[in-house]
């Protein structure tokens, strides 16, 4: 996000870990974001279910629908 940011691209989703997620509606509270899994460590996450993997999906027709945000 940062680094597109960087170069004047506007992010509009954010999908990774929970973590990920939160720190990104703290710097973009526009941002869509997706929280596909959940760290358990520093080395390692557990996966979400198909059905929560389907979270990913919304967020992105939500991006879609909504169009550029500014």
């Amino acid at each position: 996000m940062l680094f597109a940011a960087y170069f004047g691209v506007p992010a509009i989703l954010v999908s990774g870990d929970k973590a990920t997620c939160e720190e990104s509606l703290s710097l973009a509270p526009n941002i869509e974001t997706a929280s596909v899994k959940e760290g358990i460590n520093r080395g390692s996450a557990s996966g979400l279910t198909r059905e929560e993997n389907k979270l990913f999906n919304d967020a992105a027709i939500t991006c879609i629908r909504r169009g550029p945000v500014n």
